[in-house]
């Protein structure tokens, strides 16, 4: 997937556009929570963009990896309130790692139409 280190690929509005996309809003308006979980999800991963483990690299910032090595972090990385079995299980086999293959397959569909 090197085109995903291609640097006109992203920058932060393609980013934006990217985590919004991974992280959307829930389809009700009056879900209030749903919507909070989904911002502070974007926010996240948005400042991991821009400030994650070798996302200043020259040739990663700004790219569409670094927006996606974001997310991967956010949820391979971020505590939580599962004990570390729960965590590692559902990064290798439950919600973590569906977020993190759909985050990926959006990448690749961006992929395609940038290099168009």
């Amino acid at each position: 997937m090197s085109d995903m280190a291609r640097p006109d690929g992203c920058g932060r509005p393609a980013a934006a556009t990217h985590l919004t996309t991974v992280f959307p809003d829930p389809s009700d308006p009056t879900d209030k929570q749903g919507r909070r979980r989904a911002a502070q999800s974007r926010e996240s991963a948005a400042h991991l963009f821009e400030h994650g483990k070798g996302n200043n690299l020259s040739g990663v910032t700004g790219t569409l990896w670094a927006a996606y090595n974001g997310i991967t972090e956010l949820v391979d990385h971020k505590p939580t309130r599962r004990t570390p079995k729960e965590h590692l299980e559902s990064i290798w086999f439950g919600d973590g790692y569906l977020l993190k293959a759909r985050a990926f397959e959006i990448a690749k569909r961006g992929i395609k139409a940038w290099t168009k």
